[in-house]
């Protein structure tokens, strides 16, 4: 897996990733040397919801909040106030 953001590069390997390279500009060179020059892979939502679905992971890992829609204020504030999300879903 390749991301910006460490905490997303810690939780791909929680989530069986084999391989994770930190997107600083030198990416593209990691990746094209890790394949032998094929490139790299990358994961579309088809796949996701395919590979949830068949319940190789638990989507419910990386949830860290639930709240009901009347609360949607709450929820934008608990947004920015969490440092390590992966991302937020309203």
């Amino acid at each position: 897996m390749i991301d910006l953001d460490d905490n997303r590069l810690e939780v791909a390997k929680r989530f069986g990733a084999t391989t994770t390279i930190s997107s600083d500009g030198k990416a593209q060179g990691a990746a094209m040397k890790m394949s032998g020059k094929r490139g790299a892979d990358t994961a579309t939502v088809p796949i996701l919801v395919k590979t949830v679905g068949s319940r190789e992971i638990d989507p419910g890992l990386p949830v860290a909040h639930h709240l009901r829609l009347r609360h949607i204020l709450d929820a934008c504030e608990t947004s920015g106030q969490v440092a390590k999300q992966l991302k937020v879903i309203i």
